[in-house]
């Protein structure tokens, strides 16, 4: 009688890559939301569960990590991000995190003062409480960059605060009548355009600055693909694939995964191309 015995299920599979073992493994399944190792090879998950599994799928080549009771999460998939023009806030004149209009309008000189060759000054990062009426006012800005036009996002990147160089180079002026669909936020006993745009309005003024460079997009996007973040769903991408530089930017940082926003695809429409050059000034 001839008896056929069945191999170990997995025997014939080559050894893990990789063993982590002795951590708190979080899976994010409701059936079984904890482990202590995972396995892997060639580059896909393959083993999670108890450190006794996880070992036996070990060989001579494994690499090995206790992780001595250190949590270990998947990787994170931002769903909403813009990388674009969040990294040319950094890249220019950065507003975040300043406690008063003092402090404030001290960094915008002090950025002015940086880039005497500069055209534009151009940032972001202001936080909204920091003024109660929300409407900030052209003439804070005016004595501080020589005579050239500032234009400086909020923190929400929904207003944009411009000095009269600005408002100027854009068309703005107390006379004119607001465009279509676009309110020019004004003095209220002047009727003189105050220095704030909101929304659409801030086209105006971002239509006149001049386009970043691929080489400036690319130095501000490398540093911000932190460890554990393995995907984004990039909300200003299509700005990119617009531009033609897509492999530029984002052809090589770290093996990461870039998605287009769902309004665009590689050919982006007009209007999803107006929007995003609206939200990040490109």
């Amino acid at each position: 009688m001839l008896v056929l015995i069945a191999p170990p299920i997995g025997a014939a599979e080559r050894p893990a890559d990789l063993v982590l073992f002795d951590g708190a493994v979080y899976t994010v399944d409701t059936a079984r939301s904890w482990a202590s190792a995972v396995a892997v090879r060639d580059g896909r998950i393959v083993y999670v569960g108890d450190d006794d599994g996880a070992r036996a799928l070990a060989g001579v080549g494994t690499e090995t990590i206790d992780l001595d009771g250190k949590m270990l999460l998947p990787g994170f998939v931002d769903s909403h991000v813009h990388p674009i023009s969040g990294g040319l806030e950094l890249l220019r004149c950065d507003l975040h995190d300043l406690a008063s209009v003092e402090a404030l309008l001290a960094k915008v000189r002090k950025c002015a003062d940086a880039r005497p060759n500069d055209p534009w000054i151009v940032g972001g990062g202001w936080d909204l409480p920091l003024f109660p009426d929300a409407n900030l006012d052209r003439r804070l800005l005016d004595p501080i960059a020589a005579g050239r036009p500032v234009a400086l996002a909020a923190s929400d990147g929904h207003s944009l605060w411009v000095n009269s160089k600005a408002l100027a180079l854009a068309g703005i002026n107390p006379v004119d009548p607001d465009p279509e669909n676009v309110r020019i936020e004004r003095d209220r006993e002047t009727g003189e355009p105050s220095g704030t745009l909101c929304e659409d309005a801030s086209r105006l003024v971002w239509d006149q600055i001049p386009r970043p460079s691929a080489a400036e997009l690319a130095a501000r996007l490398d540093g911000q693909v932190p460890p554990g973040l393995i995907a984004i769903d990039a909300s200003d991408f299509s700005i990119v694939v617009a531009t033609q530089i897509r492999s530029t930017v984002y052809g090589d940082l770290h093996g990461k995964t870039f998605r287009l926003p769902r309004d665009s695809a590689s050919c982006p429409s007009r209007e999803a191309l107006d929007w995003h050059r609206s939200e990040s000034g490109i």
